[in-house]
């Protein structure tokens, strides 16, 4: 039991809000153009699937479905309600102009998916078992596509025809199989040209001398361990040895550098000792002493003498400073008189001062006075220069004494330096003399050491180069200690190469086997994948005609072609009918628009009748394309007295009135005002008050 019991269709299309209440048998939706029909069917496809053909083929988007005028709506949502195997199921689903679709599926009022659309989609297919491509050909036939597989070539209708009868899978299952075992055997054939290799290479005498190789470096190995541990034996003797030597060589550097340095010592006194004897000559400490003080004293009497100097220099200074200022005093008293008697000379008979007028004698005594005072200061300077000269005189006197008695000091000051020199060399010649006789004691005694120690140089050096030598043997062993010891893991490491590839040669050969009793298998495979495709195509095919054969009476309405059938021929699917004289012929080769129509719609209904049982749905959107007036009333008779006995529910969409009479479930009336950009307004007629 299987049935659409309703469907809602919300700005969906041409719909704002309709709703379709279905029965079981034959429900008719009859339109004019444009009034929304299909739209019906597009809606339940959609409700199922998620998409329509014509979505799916992309010729028409998701976002033109949602309703574009009068007003351009942001979102459609679908509701449908159906029946099967005695459970209720319910789906929503909301298409979004922007945003992700939304889907729901419930049954038995239970959550079974959702709100993804794809996990719906998945779902549905699941719970009635019928996919999309399956419906979108045995069940819903779009409009004018009822002869959609007469319009095909014969190699694509073959095509189509197994897609559609499900038979494709067993030749795509059979060409797999073939490419498998045509590489199964190439990889056989691999593995067993690398098996045959691998055996050249792998030889019986080279795997011995490996081995041996491995006992003799390892027996090498031990001789230089016992080696190296007789060396490192000796090694700790010598080195014994020269810790004894480096102490005596330590000792007698020690020794060799303090003779060194003392007669370094003794030299230096005695080159001392005779530069001061030919620096102080015959002179006793004495008479030093007394040099040094006379020099002592005349130099204070000399350096007082310095100083008296001094202060008449400076007090002469002073009185020359003295005379040069009154000088200038003196000259510019002059010279403001000079330019005062100028201007008496040059004026009229007015005071400069006052502005009172001059008499001539009084004119004459100011410029008299003047000459008078000017000659005053005159005789003034002279004398001021006279005094100027003597004083520079004496000054000259005084500093020529002054540079005597310096070079008279700076002599002194020597000569009190000399002394003061070869008193305290003098001082220090008895020390110099009393250390060169102890260090001369000195020596003698580490002479006296060194010859005790007996340090020879030659022996510590013959040691040292002993020590060296077994030193670097030891290395020498180790080093090559450890070239063995690589050079057996190397061996060792090969000799585990050739087992691993002695294991590996044996699985291969092993699995070279297997893969060639498994290129032998799926040649039987093959053989029965194309046996079981042909026995299906042929089962399947006979029960399709046996359909068809009970079918073309019912839908055919003249007595000039008795049956049809569809036959296998030349590798394709032909259609033909059976004429009166029991002759067979193509459908495409004689018979009119007309009566291909009616045999594409015989097939259809066989196709939905043999491969879709589990649903008992067919949906037919205009299905008198090309039918004439008897073959439509015939096509109406067959869907509402004899098809609902095969098929439990029939969905037909159509423009023409007599399809009314066809329905024996629903009839809806869809009207719209198509030139004012109305909604569709479906109209609910029974169907048997209609009849």
């Amino acid at each position: 039991y299987c049935m659409i019991k309703s469907i809602r269709l919300k700005n969906w299309k041409t719909h704002s809000d309709s709703t379709f209440n279905f029965g079981k048998g034959t429900n008719v939706i009859v339109g004019s153009i444009g009034s929304g029909k299909s739209s019906v069917m597009d809606a339940i496809c959609y409700c199922l699937y998620g998409t329509t053909p014509a979505i799916n083929s992309r010729r028409v988007s998701t976002e033109e479905v949602i309703t574009q005028k009068p007003n351009k709506m942001d979102e459609s949502k679908l509701s449908m309600e159906f029946a099967y195997n005695g459970k209720e199921y319910s789906i929503e689903r909301i298409l979004k102009r922007n945003g992700t679709n939304e889907a729901t599926l419930y049954g038995d009022g239970r959550l079974l998916a959702g709100p993804k659309t794809s996990d719906v989609n998945t779902a549905i297919e699941g719970e009635i078992e019928l996919g999309y491509e399956l419906f979108s050909r045995a069940v819903y036939s779009e409009q004018n596509q009822i002869d959609f597989f007469l319009k095909l070539a014969p190699s694509q209708r073959k095509e189509k025809f197994d897609q559609l009868l499900e038979l494709d899978r067993y030749e795509k299952a059979r060409s797999n199989a073939v490419s498998l075992t045509n590489r199964i055997k190439t990889i056989a054939q691999d593995k067993k040209n690398w098996v045959e290799q691998t055996r050249a290479r792998i030889k019986p005498e080279e795997i011995r001398e490996l081995q041996e190789k491995i006992v003799r470096k390892k027996e090498e190995n031990q001789k230089c361990e016992t080696e190296k541990e007789q060396t490192r034996t000796m090694v700790t003797t010598l080195q014994q040895q020269m810790n004894e030597l480096e102490k005596k060589e330590k000792e007698h550097k020690q020794l060799y550098e303090l003779k060194v340095k003392a007669h370094a010592q003794i030299e230096t006194h005695q080159k001392d000792v005779a530069r001061i004897r030919e620096h102080t000559g015959q002179h006793t400490l004495e008479e030093l002493e007394n040099a040094v003080k006379t020099c002592t004293q005349r130099t204070e009497q000399l350096e007082q003498e310095m100083k008296n100097t001094e202060q008449k220099k400076t007090a002469c200074q002073e009185r020359l400073n003295t005379a040069v200022q009154q000088g200038m005093v003196f000259a510019a008293q002059v010279k403001d008189l000079h330019q005062h008697e100028q201007e008496l000379a040059g004026l009229g008979g007015v005071c400069p001062t006052c502005t009172r007028e001059l008499e001539q004698h009084t004119k004459e005594e100011l410029l008299k006075k003047s000459r008078e005072t000017s000659d005053g200061l005159i005789v003034q300077q002279k004398t001021i220069a006279d005094q100027k000269e003597i004083i520079e005189k004496e000054m000259g006197v005084y500093t020529q004494d002054e540079q005597t008695l310096k070079k008279e000091l700076q002599g002194n000051q020597d000569t009190l330096r000399e002394c003061q020199q070869k008193h305290a060399e003098l001082k220090g010649l008895a020390e110099k003399e009393t250390a060169i006789a102890n260090l001369s004691e000195e020596v003698e005694k580490l002479g006296q050491h060194l010859t005790t120690l007996a340090f020879d140089e030659r022996t510590i050096v013959d040691h040292r180069e002993k020590t060296m030598n077994a030193n670097a043997r030891v290395q020498l062993l180790e080093k090559e200690m450890t070239a063995n010891t690589e050079l057996v893991l190397q061996i060792e490491k090969q000799l585990q190469e050739v087992e691993k590839q002695q294991q590996q040669l044996k699985e291969m050969e092993g699995n070279v086997q297997h893969l060639e009793q498994g290129a032998a298998d799926m040649g039987l495979f093959v053989n029965a994948l194309k046996a079981a495709q042909s026995d299906l195509r042929e089962t399947l095919i006979e029960t399709i005609n046996e359909a068809m054969q009970t079918i073309w009476p019912k839908l055919y309405p003249y007595q000039d072609y008795i049956s049809s059938k569809m036959v296998i021929e030349n590798g394709s699917y032909e259609l033909k009918v059976q004429q009166r004289n029991n002759e067979w012929v193509r459908v495409e080769g004689i018979l009119s628009g007309g009566e291909r129509a009616a045999a594409a719609l015989c097939i259809r209904i066989a196709f939905s009748l043999v491969l879709t049982q589990n649903v008992s749905w067919m949906i037919l959107d205009e299905p008198t394309h090309n039918l004439d007036g008897k073959a439509v009333r015939e096509l109406s008779e067959m869907l509402r007295s004899y098809l609902p006995d095969l098929v439990e529910q029939i969905f037909i969409i159509t423009h023409d009135k007599q399809m009314e009479q066809a329905a024996n479930a629903s009839v809806f009336m869809l009207h719209r005002e198509k030139d004012h950009d109305g909604f569709t307004q479906p109209e609910h007629m029974n169907a048997v008050e209609n009849n």
